[in-house]
Order: C-alpha cells, then structure tokens, then sequence
C-alpha cells in the first residue's frame, strides 16, 4: 500500500514538473514576471511600432557612496503620444526581464494614459535586458570571482 501511495502522488506532480519546466529560468517565468501584453489584432495589422527609440541615462553606480563617481547606462523608453500639458507621469520599472517595447503601444496603462492625458516612461531594470552596470553579465564569469575570492578565506 504505501509504494502505491507514492506512485500515485508521484503520477499527479509529474505533469507539474514537466510543464513548468520550459516557462520559469531560475524560479522566475521567462520573459520576467510581467511578460508582455498581448497584442490585439488592431496592433498586428498596424504593426505598431514604440513612439520612442531606446533611450539611455547616465546612472550613478552607487547611490550610497558619494566618493565613488561611476556611472553607467540605464535603458528607458518614453510614449507621449497621450500627453496633455500638466498631466500625469505614468512610470513602469521593468521586472525581471528585459525592457520590452511593445509596453509603449499596448496594455492597460496605455488606455490609463489615453484617459488621463498621461507620458509614460519605462525604465528597465538594472541587470536585465540591455542595462548592466558591470562588466559581469554571465553567471560563469561571477562563479570564477567567487572561487577566486573565496580561495583567500
């Protein structure tokens, strides 16, 4: 009874491993956990582009230590296309995943903006897509600084 009983549990979490498996990197769904808004066929035929190419700002590195000077590029995109004088500043942060464009044309706080008279800003998050502020961008080369460090202690 009890190999049973195991097999059972076994054959109904089966299909949760194997279908969650192509979706998340690293305990996180792919593409963030946002993701992207789902284009309506208006947009499709359109074939909307972002009202903005990619912009960049000059970032400081440290916030906390004034001595340090270093700087970096932080990638945003801005849609004003909706924006009335006086109106509101809508601002997305990026998730965990790479700054995507199609953000400026679609999704609810699109139709906010239209509503409200409303600029929208996306600003991408740091270490992700486009704006890395250190030269460590894949997890092998952090894994050599790791054991290198760690070889001191």
């Amino acid at each position: 009874m009890h190999i049973l009983h195991w097999f059972v549990i076994g054959l109904t979490l089966l299909p949760c491993f194997i279908d969650g498996l192509p979706f998340f990197h690293r305990g996180r769904p792919r593409g963030g956990m946002v993701g992207a808004p789902k284009r309506t066929l208006k947009s499709l035929l359109s074939q909307n582009q972002a009202p903005s190419d990619e912009l960049w700002y000059t970032q400081q590195l440290d916030h906390f230590n004034p001595a340090d000077t270093r700087t970096w590029q932080q990638r945003f995109f801005v849609n004003d296309q909706h924006w009335k004088k006086n109106g509101p500043v809508f601002i997305q942060i990026g998730g965990e995943g790479a700054a995507d464009p199609i953000w400026m044309t679609e999704g609810q706080w699109i139709k906010y903006a239209q509503t409200h008279g409303a600029i929208c800003v996306m600003l991408e998050h740091r270490f992700y897509g486009k704006s890395h502020p250190t030269s460590y961008e894949r997890d092998d080369q952090l894994n050599e600084v790791f054991m290198f460090g760690s070889s001191f202690f």
